[in-house]
């Protein structure tokens, strides 16, 4: 009779068969769900923003201006020599510059957002391929305006530039932001990148 108790309680105290699933009722393990991990589509739209933000993409809209860009995207941090040190970081963004950069200097950009006499100027110009098109088809988007001024595009146009805004602390922290790219996955995703 001592045995027949032991079992009892063991039984009360661990349950009956299991197999794996915790379940106890002898049936077989159900199959875990899918994983969800995120799409590449998931991950891309992820780093579009509509509000410009450190560590991802804008798309430039009509009438936004390079220091207004960096403005918002510094929120708290929005001082003057922040919003210049920023605009550089910009410019020296791998990215930005393969895409945009531009060696002329139209009237409504000032020199002192330059870097090595180099600006985003173009980028502000509704002459650009869809990048966010070319993203999802995991294609590098192609340059569409020459550093000189000149057009050299594939496909439709009619879009403003997206911008890759860097990581940015604070002025003093701009040469840092020199070889900011976007995130290597991105980059090795996108065919021609």
């Amino acid at each position: 009779m001592g045995t027949g108790i032991l079992l009892l309680l063991l039984v009360a105290i661990f349950g009956g068969k299991k197999n794996g699933n915790g379940n106890g009722n002898g049936e077989p393990d159900e199959k875990p769900g899918p994983i969800d991990r995120p799409t590449w589509l998931d991950r891309v739209d992820a780093l579009v923003w509509d509000e410009p933000r450190p560590g991802g993409f804008y798309k430039i809209r009509p009438g936004d201006t390079a220091s207004g860009i960096a403005g918002r995207a510094l929120m708290a941090n929005n001082t003057g020599s922040n919003r210049v040190a920023l605009i550089k970081c910009m410019t020296r963004a791998l990215w930005n510059d393969e895409l945009y950069a531009s060696n002329r200097h139209p009237q409504s950009w000032g020199t002192m957002f330059d870097v090595d006499g180099e600006n985003l100027s173009a980028a502000f110009l509704p002459r650009h391929a869809s990048a966010v098109q070319f993203m999802a088809e995991r294609r590098m988007p192609p340059r569409t305006i020459l550093p000189d001024g000149g057009y050299d595009g594939e496909g439709p146009t009619g879009s403003f530039g997206l911008l890759w805004i860097p990581v940015f602390l604070s002025s003093k922290d701009a040469v840092a932001c020199e070889g900011t790219d976007v995130p290597p996955w991105l980059r090795a995703g996108l065919s021609g990148g």
